[in-house]
């Protein structure tokens, strides 16, 4: 038995014309023996849901609400067995299981419950079921995952790397790093160095350095002419006492003021390990009193910015990384030995910089001290005895003083 009722027409009122109010029997076979919904009902004739209630309502019948009456009086609840074979063997979803029974995702979760069930936790592993695709166990993935990439073990079981990373991450399997990945590529051939054991002398090694090294020229160039540009600006504007004496230091006070500000906030953004520190260490031993950070100390045309000053005692503290300021004692090397090249030539401008920095200090009436990372790390009480005594000291101080004023009366050789 079938009806064909036509269709509402947009437009015509609440009812279309054309729109006939079927008979009890009509909307018997439609709501009982089809069970279709209301919201079905109402667009398979074209009207609004609410007519559609007040029909079944008007006929006597027993409208359906939420529950157990959505079901036919003959339906079997399918059993405990049923349902973990449809949803664990078969890999149906809890979404499937309520289109297959005719009933909500709701009425299919409270079954589970009831029967003790457990439900999948990721969605993932459905799809790939339906598919015929199954993931490893941790067992096998560990076996896997040992000489295998990521990628690799994706490609042997037909999916994306994202279910393997996922995997990995619950079964709490130990990620590699790169460099380990890289390790493992190059065991196993997987993996191979272009420009491994080529040379200067390999035509397209020289090509590439070639390259680069034009490539940082133009660059080079580039800022010249940017900094010759501003410097006759900031002559034109005044700042600037000479353009043409820029590299002697004749600026403007004002000028002297922005250029501080801005090396100050660059020394701050940096904000190294050893300055990280030692600023943790002077704040658990009360020594933040009179302290500056990043001070920027002019002595003539000689600017220097410590890393920690106490101006009121001309103390000021450095922090130094072992490599580039050549602290090479903790790794049992000298800086002779080491390799000649841009690095060491780096080191050597750097640590004759320091030693400009401390006599230039010294001879000024400042005290310089100046600490390896390794001290302030290993040694903190050694640190902070050296600072106090610098501080706090009158002995100390005296003695201090009297070798630096003989120091300073000392013929010039």
């Amino acid at each position: 038995m079938s009806y064909n009722i036509p269709a509402r027409r947009f437009g015509e009122g609440k009812m279309a014309k054309s729109v006939v109010k079927p008979s009890k029997e009509e909307l018997g076979f439609l709501y009982d023996n089809q069970r279709l919904n209301v919201t079905q009902i109402a667009k398979k004739i074209g009207v609004a849901e609410d007519t559609v209630k007040k029909w079944i309502i008007g006929y006597g019948f027993n409208y359906r609400g939420i529950g157990p009456r959505k079901n036919p009086k003959d339906f079997v609840k399918p059993s405990k067995e049923e349902l973990s074979n449809l949803y664990h063997d078969q890999k149906l979803t809890l979404r499937d299981l309520g289109k297959k029974f005719n009933v909500s995702k709701t009425t299919v979760k409270e079954w589970f419950n009831k029967y003790g069930l457990k439900a999948r936790s990721d969605p993932q592993e459905a799809k790939l079921g339906r598919r015929n695709i199954y993931l490893p166990n941790k067992e096998q993935l560990s076996k896997d995952y040992e000489f295998l990439s990521v990628d690799l073990i994706a490609r042997k079981y037909g999916i994306s790397t994202e279910p393997i990373l996922t995997l990995l991450t619950n079964t709490n399997i130990q990620k590699r790093n790169r460099s380990e990945s890289r390790k493992l590529a190059e065991k196993t051939g997987r993996f191979f160095s272009w420009n491994k054991g080529k040379g200067i002398n390999d035509p397209k090694i020289a090509e590439m350095m070639q390259n680069l090294h034009k490539k940082q020229m133009e660059k080079k160039d580039q800022t010249k002419i940017k900094q010759s540009e501003t410097r006759k600006r900031l002559f034109a504007e005044g700042k600037l006492k000479s353009w043409n004496k820029w590299k002697t230091g004749v600026y403007s006070e004002e000028t002297i003021n922005k250029i501080r500000k801005a090396r100050l906030g660059q020394k701050i953004t940096k904000n190294t390990k050893p300055e990280q520190l030692m600023r943790l260490l002077l704040e658990k031993n009360d020594l933040t009193n009179g302290l500056v950070e990043q001070y920027g100390l002019k002595i003539g045309k000689f600017l220097t910015i410590p890393d920690f000053a106490y101006p009121e005692h001309k103390l000021a503290i450095y922090c130094d990384g072992e490599f580039w300021h050549g602290g090479f004692h903790h790794i049992n090397q000298s800086f002779e030995k080491m390799k000649e090249g841009r690095v060491k030539e780096s080191i050597k401008k750097t640590r004759e910089k320091d030693a400009k920095i401390h006599f230039t200090l010294w001879n000024n009436g400042w005290t310089p001290l100046r600490f390896w990372q390794r001290a302030i790390e290993k040694t903190p009480e050694w640190v902070i005895e050296q600072i106090k005594k610098n501080l706090f000291d009158k002995e100390y101080i005296k003695k201090r003083e009297a070798e630096r004023k003989e120091y300073l009366t000392m013929p010039v050789i």
